[in-house]
C-alpha cells in the first residue's frame, strides 16, 4: 500500500537527482508538492500535483493496475529558462524505468513515467511573477516488500 501521493514520490525523485531543490530559503529552484507559492526568491519555482489517472484492467487476484496522473508546473522570470527546465525534468521523468526509490522510510518502484504531452507554455502569471509551464504525466508505482 502506498502511504506517499505520486506527487511526492516524483518530487522526491527529481530533488533527489538533482533537477530541483527542497523548498528553503535560498533554494535556486525550489520544487513544491500540490501547492505553489506566491512568491518565491528569484522566482524560479516548481510544484508537482496529482491529475486524473488512468485505472488500466486488473490482475487475476482482482488487484487493478492504476497509472498515476501527475502535472509538473514550472515559474520563472525567464521563459527560455522555463521552458528548458521543464523540458529536461520532462526528459529525466519520461526516462524512468523500474527505478527504487525510499521515502521516510518506504520502498517503492517507479515501474514508469510516460509523458502525455509536450511543454505548455501557459502565459505570464498575475501581477508579472513570471512565464509558467506544464507538462503531464501518467505514471506507475508500486510499493516494495
Amino acid at each position: 500500500m502506498m502511504v506517499h501521493t505520486s506527487a511526492e514520490i516524483l518530487a522526491h525523485y527529481l530533488i533527489s537527482i538533482g533537477i530541483f531543490d527542497m523548498p528553503s530559503h535560498g533554494a535556486s529552484w525550489p520544487l513544491y508538492v500540490a501547492f505553489l507559492p506566491a512568491r518565491e526568491n528569484g522566482n524560479d519555482s516548481a510544484v508537482i500535483t496529482e491529475t486524473t489517472g488512468v485505472l488500466d484492467g486488473r490482475y487475476a487476484d482482482g488487484v487493478y493496475v492504476e497509472h498515476y496522473g501527475s502535472q509538473l508546473r514550472v515559474r520563472s522570470l525567464s521563459y527560455s529558462e522555463g521552458y528548458l527546465k521543464t523540458y529536461n525534468a520532462g526528459l529525466e521523468l519520461n526516462s524512468i524505468l523500474n527505478t527504487p526509490i525510499t521515502l521516510d522510510g518506504v520502498f517503492y518502484r517507479i515501474n514508469n513515467v510516460s509523458r502525455t504531452s509536450s511543454v505548455i507554455p501557459l502565459g505570464v502569471e498575475e501581477n508579472g511573477r513570471g512565464f509558467s509551464f506544464s507538462v503531464n504525466f501518467l505514471t506507475t508505482i508500486t510499493t516494495q516488500e
